[in-house]
């Protein structure tokens, strides 16, 4: 069954395209990042879970990828807020 909401698919494409990369399963990841489980990565690759903030650092830190490129498919740098608000807009409703 399909949850009615579904979080933006790039950024668990992008966790799960590195790891793919790197010849990894979900689990040796999870083990690498230091999270709960195999079924956490699974969840956050689907597009069902966001990552949490520690999460997020964990698996860009064991797959030495930016927070950026995961969130946002782009490398580092200095984009003004505003212009990734507009890109977060542009994708969905969202709430301040």
């Amino acid at each position: 069954m399909k949850p009615e909401f579904q979080i933006d698919p790039g950024v668990g494409g992008r966790i799960r395209a590195a790891r793919e990369r790197r010849g990894w399963t979900g689990t040796a990841l999870a083990k690498k990042a230091r999270l709960h489980s195999k079924s956490y990565v699974s969840a956050v690759e689907g597009g069902w879970q966001m990552p949490s903030v520690p999460a997020l650092l964990r698996l860009a830190n064991a797959l030495e990828l930016s927070t950026d490129w995961i969130l946002f498919g782009r490398k580092p740098g200095r984009m003004k807020l505003a212009d990734r608000c507009h890109d977060v807009a542009r994708d969905g409703d969202f709430t301040i």
